[in-house]
């Protein structure tokens, strides 16, 4: 069962469109008297409800009569929960029985962050023995007040009053004189924030309510999680209705410049999901690839902070933030990672200067003509780290340890051979899917582990690993239809489900003795593939745990183990296949 919504639970919009729809059932009411209506105006006072001053801030006092409360009160309800700007005020808001109303009035309209009155000028306010009361008391202290025309093009005492009809004529004529000193009223929201601004002329009483931001409570703060708006400067705030901002995990994809405040404690990355495959059984998607892919398990999420930012050029960060810095426009953590360069900027290898870790997204869409070395002293390259990034990165540090998921993902790296002799242990799940501009990478001695789809779809031709990698996961190869060879060595334990399935180009690959399983259409529509040379014994291979496929038969039929070759080949190959065996025998 659904919990049920509370008042708090409704964003601004939300309360106004409430609150309207309680005013316009007040309006259909027969009597204003009514056990109803009274239930009515209760609720209303109760979610309009009156700045006292605590907290140090300027407020207006609102002075209006009773019999104008509909109008009066849409219109508390527009400074209160409007999208863009707030007003701060006090209005009676109901009188608990026993309170003294000319106290209670004097109390806030003399009270020091009382800078002045708001009047809704009318006949009934004009004629209410308590508003007068009012007025003279703000005419006594000498505050500013401003009046706003409830009807029509009654701007002024003397457009509403009848000279001789009211003992107070000179008096209210002169206070609310012309149209000059009245603001008017039409109910739409056009006017209300023409008012609100010139509110905010009058009286230091707005506020800001950033409503291009939509949020969530985390621990003591809250945490940014969408913005709505399209403006190219974004200032996240510090505070959102008196609490802090302490975290941001949303996209600002239209912003050339950011600026993050000292109360940001976590930038979260934005992840962007792929599309959900729902339309493969279409003859235009369903490609092989695209089948492929979701069957090993679908492309992960992938994204950077601040999103896409396709216009991002400048970060900066406020110099009382304790976990975060800008160096030349760049986002840096206190703890020595690079969080972000933005997509637009010019940089140079200066970038990693000071720096461990390559963060997650960091240098997402990059794109750069300069020559990127990834220096000495680099330990990681997270996830997304250089997805759909467009970079000619021509070394790698040999401190590497790390190759996050999708850290290369989509990325354009321009530079044919990456010798990775540095200390990798494991290369991250789709981590160089889609990658182009790389022919050949080769692993040093220390690599366990190649993830899911690490180079699915990707343009290498050649990988070299060494005697230290243990497991192939699913999909690692698929769709590289560029794959000529694979150096698979002594100490390799387990090839995964699809592992090379769809490899169209590739000719032989050699599976060592020590593999113990080989997954489901392992080597499925590789239709290349001639030799499949076992390193050991036929009876050492028909041990291994093969998991059955359709294409299973055609597999074995190609798989020549080690005390077999020549046999083998006198009965089924003529001699230019037989020299082609022996040039593998040659290599390993």
């Amino acid at each position: 069962m659904n919990k049920q919504r509370t008042w708090e639970d409704y964003s601004n919009e939300e309360r106004l469109i409430v609150i309207q729809s309680y005013l316009e059932g007040m309006i259909k009411l027969d009597s204003a008297d009514s056990e109803v209506s009274k239930a009515h105006l209760e609720w209303l006072r109760q979610h309009l409800p009156a700045y006292n001053g605590e907290g140090g801030k300027n407020f207006v006092f609102i002075s209006y009569s009773h019999r104008d409360f509909a109008k009066v009160y849409s219109d508390l309800a527009t400074f209160l929960y409007n999208s863009e700007k707030t007003v701060r005020f006090w209005y009676d808001e109901g009188l608990p029985a026993g309170k003294n109303w000319a106290e209670e009035a004097k109390k806030y309209i003399e009270h020091p962050n009382c800078v002045g009155a708001i009047f809704y000028l009318s006949k009934n306010l004009l004629q209410s023995p308590s508003v007068m009361q009012e007025i003279k008391m703000i005419k006594s202290t000498g505050k500013p007040y401003v009046s706003i025309a409830l009807n029509g093009d009654e701007y002024s005492a003397s457009s509403i009053l009848k000279e001789g009809n009211n003992e107070n004529y000179a008096f209210l004529t002169e206070i609310f004189p012309d149209a000059d000193t009245a603001l008017s009223y039409d109910g739409s929201y056009e006017n209300v924030l023409y008012r609100i601004n010139k509110i905010e002329e009058a009286f230091n009483v707005t506020e800001d309510v950033l409503s291009d931001f939509v949020c969530e409570e985390v621990d003591d703060g809250l945490c940014l999680v969408e913005y709505k708006g399209n403006k190219t400067e974004v200032y996240i705030p510090e505070k959102i209705n008196d609490k802090p901002v302490i975290a941001v995990s949303c996209e600002f994809n239209n912003a050339s410049t950011i600026f993050v405040p000292k109360t940001v404690e976590y930038l979260l990355p934005n992840t962007v999901p792929e599309d959900t495959y729902e339309d493969l059984n279409s003859q235009e998607t369903a490609t092989m690839n695209r089948l492929l892919e979701k069957f090993i398990g679908g492309y992960q999420k992938i994204g950077a902070i601040f999103g896409e930012a396709d216009s991002l050029e400048i970060i900066r960060v406020d110099n009382a933030n304790p976990y975060f810095y800008d160096k030349d426009g760049v986002l840096y953590s206190n703890e020595g990672e690079i969080l972000r360069v933005p997509p637009k900027k010019d940089f140079t290898n200066s970038v990693f200067e000071g720096v461990s870790k390559i963060g997650f997204g960091a240098f997402y869409g990059c794109c750069s003509t300069d020559d990127i070395d990834i220096p000495d002293g680099i330990e990681s390259i997270g996830p997304n780290a250089f997805a759909n990034s467009s970079l000619s990165i021509m070394s790698y540090g040999s401190t590497i340890t790390e190759i996050g998921e999708s850290a290369f993902a989509n990325a354009r790296i321009n530079f044919p051979i990456v010798d990775m002799s540095s200390q990798v242990v494991g290369v991250g799940n789709w981590a160089y899917k889609d990658a182009g501009g790389i022919e050949m990478i080769d692993f040093a001695d220390g690599l366990l582990a190649v993830g899911v789809g690490a180079f699915f779809s990707s343009s290498v031709k050649l990988v070299s690993f060494p005697e230290s990698l243990q497991i192939i996961c699913d999909g690692a190869f698929a769709s590289c239809n560029n794959l000529d060879y694979v150096s698979l060595r002594k100490g390799l334990l387990a090839i995964g489900a699809n592992a090379f399935n769809n490899c169209e180009n590739m000719l032989e690959i050699n599976i060592p003795s020590t593999v113990t399983f080989i997954g489901e259409n392992a080597f499925q529509n590789c239709s290349s593939l001639k030799y499949v040379y076992y390193e050991g014994t036929r009876k050492q291979f028909n041990e291994i745990q093969i998991e059955e496929s359709e294409e299973l038969p055609l597999f074995l039929e190609k798989v020549i183990c080690k005390d077999e070759l020549f046999k083998r080949l006198k009965t089924k190959y003529k001699r230019a296949m037989r020299k082609f065996a022996e040039n593998i025998l040659e290599k390993y």
